[in-house]
């Protein structure tokens, strides 16, 4: 029986706003195969909390890799193996000047073994903790960042599931269950399954196959992080962005190589010849787009670009209010950190070239407009237009735009520009409304109202777009994530109490994709 013409119009409607499961996305529940968080912060006595929970019925091989703030460079990096439903914890934290750690009183089984771990350092109630290492970028690594003491202190990070543990062969997935007191089994023997010197029969991920026990991932992962001030009793907490559709193989490869990571997705053997397949909204629509597999990162950062972003700001001394946006770029590194010019687009520059805008940065630049609570335009683009009060405050020539230099950027509102942020502590920071030429105009005090940040506006020269897809088509703007970071200090609650509230709101983005006349991206550099 066919359903009424009504009925059948439903059905494909519903289908045309679906996306396919076949396609690599953002999940709308924030579970996946991977969680892209685009921040974390121990400046100024800051912790970051983390947790990540295994919401199914399967054990779960998981790459943490956190990624300094400058250029990317991995500051550390381990696995972790979670049971059926598992949930693990743990905390940034500065463990010393310039020393940044990861401690964790969770059990869960990692490699390397923290809470299991007896060769770590420890703090005075006995918990070891996984330093952070700054080998990525000195040395022979060295890649003319500033301020390399502290460089570790914020960043982001991200989780990749490498597969389904399983006890096909040798029980490891048995191993990493909790018995009757909540502990693993036997960690000890996923440890000793990556060592090289314990022979192949205990080293057999090591000496064997990677994948032994190992099935392709599936998702079903979610992610939590919080940026925490012990000291004023505030937290800044968000979930993590998590795609699915990664990859239809196992990725478990020897943990002291640098994949997996963002640039690792695999599709299945159909998509290998049609390319990776991409599902985005753009407008009220899905679309599909489709980038060779040799330019894997291409399509993750298809999930993350914006051509502009919006969001809330206050700022009022009188209310003890402030505001900060994080501003990341998760994929930013894969385009930006290479030995020469030129970068790869959407990206224009190289981290640290002479046309970077400066040694230890690799700029870009976005066109920003504020608005007031009454839809007045704070910081004014042309002098003449009738809704810019205080018309003589700004020359006509200053374009009103900030420059992002880093892989996670913070821009502050009313602050000194010379001094950490307010809120994060954060270096890596562009200042809105004081002492910065590019911004300067009508921005009052208290402030609260609306920004609108464009990442693609052709009248201002700023026209970045990702390489075309396998059939040309380019989406516009840059990939970007982040949210606003809001604290309220309350003095009149209690008399010499003061209460401190902090929130985050997502940015909200906005994308565009164009037909292009460029040639498709296969055949590109």
């Amino acid at each position: 029986m066919k359903p009424a013409p009504g009925i059948a119009w439903a059905i494909a409607a519903l289908l045309a706003c679906a996306a396919p499961v076949d396609a690599m996305h953002l999940a709308p529940d924030r579970r996946g195969e991977v969680l892209v968080f685009p921040y974390y912060s121990v400046n100024g006595g800051l912790q970051t909390l983390i947790s990540v929970v295994n919401t199914t019925d399967a054990g779960k091989a998981i790459a943490v890799n956190f990624r300094e703030g400058s250029n990317s460079r991995i500051t550390q990096r381990l696995y972790l193996y979670l049971a059926p439903h598992d949930v693990w914890t743990g905390a940034v934290f500065a463990a010393g000047m310039f020393d940044v750690g990861l401690v964790t009183q969770d059990p869960s089984c990692t490699v390397p073994a923290i809470f299991h771990g007896s060769g770590l350092p420890a703090l005075p109630n006995g918990a070891r903790y996984l330093q952070f290492s700054s080998a990525g970028y000195i040395g022979a690594n060295a890649d003319a960042a500033w301020n390399l003491a502290n460089r570790n202190y914020e960043g982001h990070f991200e989780m990749i599931e490498m597969g389904e543990v399983t006890d096909t062969t040798r029980s490891s997935l048995a191993a990493i269950r909790p018995g009757e007191a909540g502990m693993p089994l036997n960690c000890s023997q996923i440890e000793d399954a990556w060592r090289l010197d314990l022979g192949a029969e205990r080293g057999y991920w090591a000496l064997r196959d990677p994948n032994t026990d190992i099935s392709s991932p599936t998702g079903g992962l979610y992610g939590f992080a919080a940026v925490v001030d012990v000291l004023d009793g505030v937290m800044f907490g968000y979930a993590a962005d998590a795609i699915s559709g990664f990859s239809a193989a196992p990725l478990h490869f020897p943990p002291s190589g640098i994949a997996p990571d963002l640039a690792s997705a695999v599709a299945d053997v159909v998509a290998q010849q049609n390319g990776i397949a991409v599902d985005l909204v753009i407008g009220d629509q899905w679309e599909q787009l489709r980038f060779p597999v040799d330019r894997a990162i291409d399509a993750v950062s298809a999930l993350f670009m914006a051509d502009a972003i919006h969001n809330d700001y206050v700022t009022a001394a009188s209310l003890g209010a402030d505001s900060e946006w994080v501003l990341s770029f998760p994929t930013k590194r894969h385009y930006t950190d290479l030995p020469s010019p030129p970068a790869l687009a959407p990206f224009p520059r190289v981290f640290g070239s002479s046309t970077g805008g400066g040694v230890g940065e690799a700029a870009v630049w976005a066109r920003v407009q504020v608005w007031d609570r009454h839809g007045q335009y704070d910081v004014c683009a042309d002098r003449n237009d009738p809704r810019c009060p205080n018309l003589g405050l700004r020359p006509p020539s200053l374009e009103p735009r900030v420059d992002l230099d880093f892989a996670v950027n913070v821009l502050t509102f009313l602050q000194d520009p010379d001094l950490p942020t307010r809120i994060l502590g954060s270096a890596r920071r562009v200042n809105l409304g004081v002492g910065e030429p590019q911004t300067m105009g009508h921005f009052p005090e208290p402030g609260q109202g609306h920004l609108w940040m464009r990442l693609y506006d052709p009248q201002y020269g700023i026209e970045y777009a990702l390489r075309p897809d396998l059939v040309g088509r380019q989406l516009r703007g840059l990939p970007l994530q982040g949210f606003l970071a809001v604290r309220y200090t309350n003095t009149e609650v209690t008399p010499g109490v003061l209460a401190n509230y902090g929130s985050t709101i997502r940015h909200q983005v906005t994308r565009g994709l164009q037909p292009s006349a460029t040639t498709p991206q296969s055949d590109l550099p």
